[in-house]
Order: C-alpha cells, then sequence, then structure tokens
C-alpha cells in the first residue's frame, strides 16, 4: 500500500508520541541521585559546594603539624612532637619586620596571649605558642632570644624557634604560609593556625585583627575537641 505525504507526516507523528512516554518512564525510574548528579555536577576543587548528598564539602585547610626538628631561642634542639599533648598555636615572623601591623603587632598579641595560657586554667602546662622564622640567616638563636626577652616570652610557654631550611620549608608548607621577598622587605601571610593535642590542624586566626583572648578561647577549644 503506497502512502501520500500527508500520510507519511501523520505516521512519523504517531511514533514520536508513542516515545515519549517511555523516555519520561525511564527517568522517573533513575534514582534521585543519578538525576541530581546529571543535572548540577560537583566541581573539583569548587569551595563550600553542596553535592546532592546535601552535605556542605568545605576545602581542605592546613595539613597537620609535620615532625621537624627546631632550635629554640635557648640553642636546644627539640622535635615538633614533644609539643603533643596539649594545643599548640603556630605563628611565622621575623625579627627585622618592621611594618606595625605585621610582625610587631602579632608579638604583642601572642605575649598577651601567653600570659593568659600561662594562668590557672585547663591550659595551664599544656599550651603552647611556637613561633617560627622566616629569616633564619639573621635570626639566630641568641637574636630570638633578646627579642623574646624584650616581649617578656615565657620559654615554657612560647617557644621562638629556627631551623634548617628542610626542616622550615616542611613546616611553612604544611602551614600554607607563603612568603614574598627577603630580609627586611619580606612580606608573608599573617595569622595563627591553632592545632589540637595530637597535632591535627583545628582552626586558622586570619591575619592580626583578634584579641590575645580569643586565640586563647580557641586554643581550649582545640584542647576539648577530641
Amino acid at each position: 500500500m503506497r502512502i501520500g505525504g500527508l500520510g507519511r507526516m501523520a505516521l512519523a507523528a504517531s511514533l514520536l508520541l508513542a516515545a515519549v512516554p517511555e523516555r519520561e518512564s525511564a527517568s522517573a525510574a533513575a534514582p534521585d541521585g543519578a538525576r541530581a548528579s546529571a543535572a548540577a555536577p560537583v566541581a573539583a576543587g569548587a569551595a563550600d559546594v553542596k553535592p546532592a548528598s546535601g552535605k556542605r564539602v568545605k576545602p581542605a585547610g592546613p595539613a597537620a603539624l609535620p615532625d621537624v626538628r627546631l632550635t629554640d631561642s635557648r640553642g636546644r634542639r627539640f622535635r615538633t612532637r614533644t609539643l603533643r599533648g596539649g594545643p599548640v598555636a603556630l605563628a611565622f615572623l621575623y625579627t627585622r619586620g618592621e611594618l606595625p601591623e605585621t610582625c610587631p603587632r602579632l608579638a604583642r598579641q601572642l605575649s598577651e596571649t601567653q600570659e593568659m595560657i600561662g594562668l590557672p586554667t585547663e591550659l595551664q602546662g599544656r599550651a603552647r605558642i611556637l613561633t617560627v622564622t622566616l629569616d633564619p640567616e639573621y635570626d639566630t638563636p641568641p637574636r630570638l632570644a633578646k627579642y623574646g626577652r624584650e616581649r617578656g616570652a615565657d620559654p615554657a610557654l612560647w617557644i621562638l624557634a629556627t631551623g634548617d631550611s628542610a626542616s622550615l620549608a616542611a613546616l611553612r608548607t604544611a602551614a600554607g604560609e607563603k612568603t614574598r621577598g627577603r630580609g627586611v622587605r619580606m612580606t608573608h601571610d599573617e595569622g595563627v593556625r591553632v592545632y589540637r593535642p595530637d597535632g591535627t590542624f583545628f582552626r586558622r586566626m586570619e591575619g592580626t585583627r583578634w584579641t590575645p583572648r580569643e586565640l586563647a578561647q580557641v586554643m581550649e577549644e582545640a584542647a576539648k575537641d577530641r
């Protein structure tokens, strides 16, 4: 039987309409997660995204405090693993830093924080502040000792340290610390990283706009977060 032009068009339309329900049924049978994944893929490396599971994905923070060998302001060599057992606040600075809003301000805040963690609280005898130089060629242990004395640093609570290039590089990398320039022209990321008693990262205090009381409180929270 021969079908004219209008007949062929009607036949094609009827076949198309018959196929639509099949496609809709296949879509309805697919799992919700599969449809969501196809409609909204999660970008790799995106910050704070919400995948189909409904759970927010936070970007990775600094790594755990690595076990490296350092030298304190008294010339004593130690490994960072010996600081475990209490919360640790890690900061980077250099003694020639002159910009008032960076290293000098940071040192003042750490000095006041030291007084708070030395009081009879849950942090007493457990918490440590670790300040590591970014200028090891200049910041020798004697210079770090002088810098600490001028700011009232108690070596039992506030450790000013230097180390070999490999150890310092490993520490900066784990903490996500970035520097630009050298010597008195150096700039770097300000802030303090707080670690739990087991050495895992807890929180970062950005810049220098936080108060010593706030840092002491975060260290206390880190001590309890196990």
